[in-house]
């Protein structure tokens, strides 16, 4: 829903509540209260409640977190960070490509799409491994601690966007495609297995909690090593389950 429905929801709902108020009051003084104004009060009461409705509920967007989606293993490939720690990695069930057709939303006019939906991976799989494959959250940490990240307050083209939970828990990542002399940041981000799109760090489902991150490292890609290394204790194959809620 765009800004101007939002507003005129706003603009219904306190009008509904302020005859609301006002019949109360009359109610209260005694004062005799046609039937007629209690059919409108009623009536407005349905059209509050459906305002209501219309402001709060969660707009569909294009894989916000919260939808559930297969996750296939790839068993011929994992990436490995640079102090050694390895992840699986995964693609979406090419079965639920219909799904990657969502509605943007709220975000409709928010956002500029520059390429279509890819199930091969998600948002840290294009920002970590080109693309090729999808990188679990539990990954992200790893990365961004082994191959010499650093939080900064002023982004610059080319650093990392990281979006964290209340608890910290890493939800979505991004890129900083371009800083304007004003300081307007835009992103350009992929949606879960959705479209890549460039937006501003607030024009997201994910989360209002952000941070960037800048490495010395000459590129963000991941070293993928084709042939599984030996599963051992640093494998986190946990990552990978049939069953889960999409992020990224």
């Amino acid at each position: 829903m765009g800004d101007l429905s939002i507003n005129l929801s706003l603009f219904a709902l306190a009008a509904c509540l302020v005859y609301g108020a006002w019949l109360a009051i009359c109610f209260l003084r005694r004062r005799q209260i046609a039937t007629s104004s209690l059919l409108r009060a009623t009536l407005l009461l349905a059209v509050a409640a459906w305002n209501f409705h219309i402001i709060t509920r969660d707009e569909p967007s294009d894989f916000a977190a919260g939808q559930i989606l297969a996750k296939v293993p790839v068993d011929d490939a994992v990436i490995v960070t640079d102090q050694g720690r390895i992840f699986s990695v995964f693609r979406y069930d090419t079965q639920q490509h219909a799904l990657a057709n969502h509605s943007l939303g709220m975000f409709q006019h928010r956002v500029v799409q520059v390429d279509s939906p890819d199930l091969n991976t998600n948002c840290h799989g294009w920002v970590f491994a080109s693309g090729r494959y999808a990188v679990p959250e539990a990954a992200v940490a790893a990365l961004l601690h082994d191959n010499g990240y650093a939080e900064v307050m002023t982004p610059q083209a080319n650093d990392l966007i990281v979006y964290r939970d209340n608890d910290g828990v890493i939800l979505h990542s991004g890129r900083v495609r371009r800083v304007h002399e004003d300081g307007q940041v835009w992103i350009e981000s992929k949606w879960g297995p959705g479209g890549r799109y460039l937006h501003r760090p607030t024009d997201q489902c994910y989360s209002p909690l952000y941070a960037y991150y800048r490495s010395a490292r000459p590129s963000h890609d991941v070293q993928v090593v084709q042939t599984p290394v030996a599963k051992d204790a640093r494998m986190a194959r946990s990552d990978i389950v049939p069953l889960r809620r999409a992020r990224g």
